[in-house]
């Protein structure tokens, strides 16, 4: 007799908005719902005070927050796995504050823990912590979000499988009417993400304007999630006066008024999981400008044009590839764009293919 499918999610994840993450996973929810089981959340303190952390609550969802306290952590994750009769645990984003506990928590009650890979692992050269990081952790399987992500988790020894993102494509029709972005007449917006300088390859993208943009032609526009006054006194480090051209973006939940206002889209990124950035200017038309590195290979994105990473020359003539197409092209690569990433990354198959190992791991 199968057991119930009651899931505990357990997710390191406090950002301001929600976001395709908490859609994702009340999607999940939806899907294990229709097959009779139950979802419970557990999230950091930290995200107690955002908005759409007392959306849930008030919508009647299990909504939990772990202490900083270790005791007390597990002595929370104890009552959940009783109170709630876990069956299973998918955890995200999560590190030693929330895994250690759950090992503890979790002694001698053959609870399948499965770790979903959103990034490629770190590689650290401490084998002896490394080696206990894998225990404790306690992973029966690791979900990756690209097959690059689970050859770079297969070879540390985890039993992996990949299962591409889904992505709620609804939030992209809908523009919001308080956000504003600069109208630049007469220059051409190329517009990037993130806060980690080195992994997202803002770096290079600087370089590369400041070195080959003589015709002033490009503004680069970056939405920072977080960390905003680092990544700006790290960028004015790097670009001097040029400091002065480059946009910053808030984040916000209407994130499709930041692709419609821009003319290209540039990634240039050293390494990625699964860039969820990409798709979303993909899906909204964008022409794109990518590094070529294993996950925007395999992304495999219609019209791309993929540069050398770190290569400043590259990726400027990337830049102006794209850029460069007439109205009707664009028109004609965009219908391609979004019809492919609507056809590849539907929320309800990600959901029904995360449910086939939860049932089958139980």
């Amino acid at each position: 007799m199968m057991k119930p499918l009651n899931v505990l999610l357990i997710m390191n994840f406090r950002a301001e908005y929600k976001g395709n993450f908490i859609l994702s996973v009340l999607s999940l929810e939806k899907a294990v719902e229709k097959l009779g089981g139950t979802v419970s959340y557990l999230f950091p303190a930290e995200a107690k005070k955002r908005a759409w952390a007392d959306e849930m609550i008030k919508s009647g969802k299990y909504v939990r927050f772990l202490p900083s306290d270790f005791l007390k952590s597990v002595k929370l994750l104890k009552e959940i796995i009783s109170e709630r009769k876990i069956t299973v645990v998918h955890s995200h984003f999560i590190t030693s504050k929330s895994y250690v506990p759950l090992y503890f928590a979790s002694l001698f009650k053959n609870i399948p823990h499965i770790f979903h890979a959103h990034s490629v692992p770190k590689h650290g050269k401490r084998r002896v912590v490394d080696f206990f990081k894998r225990r404790l952790m306690n992973a029966k399987l690791v979900v990756c979000v690209s097959k690059n992500v689970e050859r770079l988790y297969t070879e540390l020894g985890f039993n992996c499988v990949t299962v591409t993102n889904g992505i709620d494509l609804s939030r992209l029709d809908d523009v919001g009417d308080s956000v504003s972005v600069p109208k630049l007449p007469g220059k051409k917006a190329v517009l990037m993400f993130g806060y980690d300088i080195a992994i997202k390859g803002i770096d290079t993208a600087v370089r590369s304007l400041m070195k080959y943009d003589c015709d002033d032609e490009y503004r680069l526009f970056v939405c920072v999630a977080s960390h905003i006054e680092e990544v700006k006194a790290e960028l004015k480090n790097i670009s001097g006066d040029y400091f002065e051209k480059i946009f910053f973006l808030s984040p916000t939940p209407h994130v499709a008024a930041y692709y419609r206002a821009a003319d290209v889209f540039l990634s240039a990124s050293r390494h990625e999981g699964l860039p969820y950035a990409v798709c979303e200017a993909a899906y909204i038309g964008l022409p794109e400008a990518l590094s070529d590195i294993p996950a925007h290979r395999e992304l495999d994105i219609p019209g791309a044009v993929c540069f050398k990473p770190d290569n400043e020359r590259e990726l400027y003539e990337a830049l102006r590839r794209v850029s460069s197409l007439g109205a009707e092209e664009k028109a004609s690569l965009g219908e391609r764009e979004r019809k492919y990433i609507s056809d590849n990354f539907s929320m309800d198959k990600w959901s029904d293919a995360i449910t086939d190992i939860y049932r089958s791991i139980i």
